[in-house]
């Protein structure tokens, strides 16, 4: 199992040096490459409660999962912060004046109840806002196809530049929701072939959409517009403000749901309480004068 696990490292690793590619492409070839790795070791291993952080316990070992449990845990911990602001940021669009930290506030609290009333009915908010996020896409499709009738396509025309990880920067969340699918490991029945095949799917997705969302702009409005204006699709689609902005909003609010509905399912599931299970964490403070001692 190990010779192949190797082997499929070597492999991608080899394919993202050879791929010239831009920020964008090259964002998603990691996150592909990432899950990669992930599909390898859970398709070989008995996946049990925990998620990544599981089966990074049993193909790296306990000293590497203890060492990156915490941090694991409150890097995604603050994510719930940070989609937090960028909900409350975007309210601006309609609300000038919105007090950002007093209404992040409040997101922060809504999540946390939201979580804690369960994951089967956060789960269940995911439903109609997939559903907005469809609709703004085929409104921005139509809206597109609509103002780039009879006019000729200039998407290939030179009109400034960003670097690499500025291009990198807005690609790479893409994908990145894959450890929420990963944290349903306790609960799938089979977490071996549901996890490739879940989060396969979403990277696939997900690489079409944002690769053809710019395609799609390009048809609808001109170099120029793009770069002045930040929300040209309330002005490509039909019904602008009325399909997109519930839509953003929507998606928004699951990435911050996400992660803490996932981390309250049922008992011992909580990423904490799993590292302390397992003992990773020392019982007493580790100094230099413990280190000598030893």
């Amino acid at each position: 199992m190990r010779h192949n696990v190797f082997a499929i490292r070597v492999v991608n690793r080899s394919f993202r040096l050879d791929a010239d590619v831009d920020g964008g492409c090259d964002s998603q070839f990691y996150n592909a490459h990432h899950h990669t790795f992930i599909f390898s070791d859970a398709t070989n291993i008995r996946v049990g409660v925990g998620g990544a952080y599981y089966i990074i316990s049993r193909s790296l070992g306990l000293e590497i999962c203890g060492a990156i449990g915490v941090p694991l845990f409150l890097s995604q911990t603050f994510s719930v912060t940070l989609y937090s602001f960028g909900l409350a940021e975007s309210l601006a669009i309609v609300w000038p004046g919105v007090p950002v930290q007093k209404v992040t506030f409040v997101i922060v609290i809504a999540v946390g109840l939201l979580a804690l009333s369960g994951a089967k009915k956060t789960l269940k908010t995911q439903v109609p806002i997939m559903i907005l996020i469809a609709i703004s896409l085929v409104a921005l499709t139509t809206g597109a196809i609509i103002r780039s009738w009879g006019k000729p396509f200039t998407m290939f025309s030179a009109s400034g530049e960003i670097g690499f990880w500025a291009g990198f920067a807005i690609f790479f969340p893409a994908v990145t929701g894959v450890m929420a699918g990963l944290g349903l490991s306790g609960d799938l029945r089979n977490p071996g072939r549901a996890i490739p095949l879940g989060s396969i799917s979403g990277v696939l997705t997900g690489f079409a959409i944002y690769m053809l969302v710019p395609v799609i702009l390009a048809l609808g409005a001109s170099a120029s517009e793009l770069q002045q204006d930040t929300m040209i699709w309330l002005k490509i689609a039909p019904l602008g403000a009325i399909l997109i902005l519930p839509a953003m909003w929507g998606a928004i609010f699951s990435s911050a749901v996400g992660f803490p509905c996932l981390e309250h399912q049922g008992p011992c599931r909580h990423l904490p309480w799993i590292v302390l299970r397992r003992r990773n964490l020392p019982k007493k403070p580790v100094t230099g004068r413990n280190l000598l001692q030893e």
